[in-house]
């Protein structure tokens, strides 16, 4: 019950936050071009190290830096619910996926 409230309150925040972001598209792809080139890291540790380097800007970056308190199992769902928020509708990133999917 405790996780359920508190991914609905990440996902309100999300929404929140992420609406009236111009640059969300732009923000996503560098997220997962950037995904896509940690992706040759071989540890978690140093692909997330990598990632969290990336410098992201507007909703994007506020549901970015939200979704690191959540279980990483969350993590990707809650990122494709803030690009919807931004406007853009069915934004995927694999690499992204995958990398939050690994131990």
């Amino acid at each position: 019950m405790k996780q359920r409230f508190q991914t609905t309150a990440l996902l309100a925040t999300l929404a929140l936050t992420a609406v009236g972001c111009s640059s969300g598209h732009d923000n996503l792809d560098r997220l997962c071009t950037a995904a896509e080139a940690a992706s040759a890291e071989t540890s978690y540790e140093a692909r997330e190290a990598q990632l969290r380097q990336l410098e992201l800007s507007g909703g994007i970056k506020t549901a970015w830096d939200a979704v690191q308190g959540a279980s990483r199992g969350q993590r990707y769902e809650l990122m494709q619910a803030a690009a919807e928020e931004v406007g853009v509708a069915n934004w995927s990133c694999p690499a992204l996926r995958d990398h939050w999917a690994s131990e």
